[in-house]
């Protein structure tokens, strides 16, 4: 049996984690072990891109939260990075007229499954009780979103799946139907780039059967039952690669021959995964 911590919270990370690499999941979770690798080189351009990313989500976040546009535009440009204020102004211009409804900013809602509890933390939900609940994504990654990316991703469907079953606090209290979510992913330095995606009951029953398959699966694995990834293309991209013998030098940022999911994947800032590895 897998020896995950007392009270362990699975989360779309976690579970994207262990979909892509068993091995990944053990040392990260199981061992939870903090390896002192860099992600991608340049190292100094790769911290650039995280911070603004994460300057990016502050900024929106206090937004929703009410405070004044031109306040929160002193803060980009007092911060002088020329896109982020860029990306600012995008979002001002493209978000906000979307929005229509009640506003629930930076939740969390989770559930029992077995013995431990399923996650999600949601950058924004907007519920209209005339069209549902929309669940809004902000990703800060190098490169264009792709819809077929995204639908195979586990945030596409541990968000929808957790909100359905326990965001009743949104609606106040009826019950959620599938068919009322949407989510919407957007990146501001590809405006035009809005993936929006339905959710559907085939598809949600599809999810619980897959989501709890893979957490009773995580659960009953021995600690050998975690083998490296197929996919050796992705450890470029990992801080791990030289502890599991798969090189020492971490991906190039700009390097288009290496996969576009992975590049995205190490430069997208997620508050959720930053908080799961902080032991």
């Amino acid at each position: 049996m897998s020896s995950l911590p007392d009270h362990f919270h699975f989360s779309q990370s976690s579970l994207q984690d262990y979909v892509d690499c068993r091995r990944r999941f053990k040392l990260r979770y199981l061992m939870q072990l903090s390896w002192p690798a860099i992600i991608t080189e340049p190292i100094r351009e790769h911290e650039k891109w995280v911070q603004r990313g994460e300057r990016f989500h502050h900024l929106v976040e206090q937004f929703f939260t009410g405070i004044p546009p031109q306040n929160l535009e002193e803060i980009a440009r007092d911060a002088g990075d020329t896109e982020l204020q860029a990306w600012w102004s995008t979002f001002l211009k493209v978000i906000p007229p979307l929005i229509r409804g009640s506003l629930f900013i930076e939740k969390t809602f989770s559930l029992p499954v077995q013995e431990f509890r399923l996650g999600a933390k949601y950058d924004l939900v907007v519920f209209d009780p005339a069209k549902g609940i929309t669940i809004f994504d902000w990703k800060t990654s190098l490169r264009p979103l792709r819809r077929s990316n995204q639908l195979h991703k586990m945030q596409s469907r541990v968000y929808p799946y957790v909100m359905v079953t326990a965001g009743r606090e949104i609606t106040g209290s009826p019950p959620i139907r599938p068919d009322q979510i949407e989510m919407v992913y957007w990146n501001p330095a590809f405006p035009e780039s809005i993936i929006q995606i339905q959710y559907h009951q085939d598809q949600y029953q599809k999810d619980h059967r897959y989501i709890n398959g893979l957490i009773n699966e995580i659960i009953s694995l021995s600690d050998d039952q975690f083998p490296l990834t197929d996919q050796v293309k992705q450890c470029q991209f990992c801080v791990y690669r030289s502890l599991c013998d798969r090189g020492v030098r971490a991906g190039q940022l700009n390097d288009s021959s290496a996969d576009e999911e992975w590049q995205n994947e190490s430069l997208d800032f997620d508050f959720d995964q930053v908080e799961e590895m902080m032991y």
